[in-house]
């Protein structure tokens, strides 16, 4: 069953047996359409509490009406849509594969993934201490003197330094 099959039948089938206040689907231009600077997403669920934080929280990050006309504008256009996601599959696919071969050059180990925006890699042998200080450290130097944002395991709650 594929991704877009499964959620078809949790949300729609009126005979799925689950606790659908335990299902929420999260959706982000940002991510899923590799948008970055698009801070525009969805929150789909059951759950009253879930829809009540969700709808607290969305107060902090409005999205600007200038923003929503332009992108209901782009996503309205169904050919552009499929041709701008199977390019932009392509080409973090081909900077996923380049960037991963380039740290498998230097040592350094990543998880493996599909491509996309995002690389979990252990930078742990690079700081001189073992430990969050030695960690924010090297993202200093990282973030300051080669200026890329290279975001430390700690703030994904990472249980080891690196």
């Amino acid at each position: 069953m594929n991704k877009d099959a499964l959620t078809t039948w949790v949300i729609h089938d009126p005979n799925v047996v689950c606790n659908k206040d335990l299902i929420h689907i999260l959706y982000s231009l940002s991510e899923d359409m590799g948008l970055p600077g698009f801070r525009v997403g969805i929150v789909y669920s059951y759950n009253d509490t879930v829809v009540a934080c969700a709808q607290k929280m969305s107060s902090f990050g409005l999205v600007s009406s200038q923003t929503q006309h332009l992108l209901a504008l782009m996503l309205i256009d169904e050919e552009f849509v499929a041709r701008f996601l199977e390019e932009n599959l392509k080409r973090l696919a081909k900077r996923h594969m380049l960037f991963t071969k380039e740290l498998e050059k230097v040592e350094k180990s990543c998880l493996r993934n599909n491509a996309g925006l995002f690389v979990w890699m252990d930078l742990g042998r690079l700081f001189s201490e073992p430990t969050l200080e030695g960690e924010m450290k090297l993202w200093r130097i990282i973030i300051n003197d080669v200026k890329l944002n290279v975001s430390p395991g700690s703030s994904f709650y990472c249980c080891e330094p690196g």
